[in-house]
């Protein structure tokens, strides 16, 4: 499940940015996806996205 992502419209315009910038997630078609450098971090992704 946590490979499928998440809608990128769940997350606040500009919040996932530097996330996908420094290859933390993936966009896909419009789902944010972890990168496997991103899983290892994974806990502090989602705070990142949602704080």
């Amino acid at each position: 499940r946590i490979l499928q992502g998440i809608p990128a419209s769940w997350v606040e315009d500009g919040r996932a940015e530097p996330y996908l910038e420094s290859g933390l997630l993936l966009d896909d078609d419009g789902n944010l996806i972890p990168t496997e450098r991103g899983m290892l971090l994974l806990n502090e992704l989602v705070l990142g996205l949602t704080a």
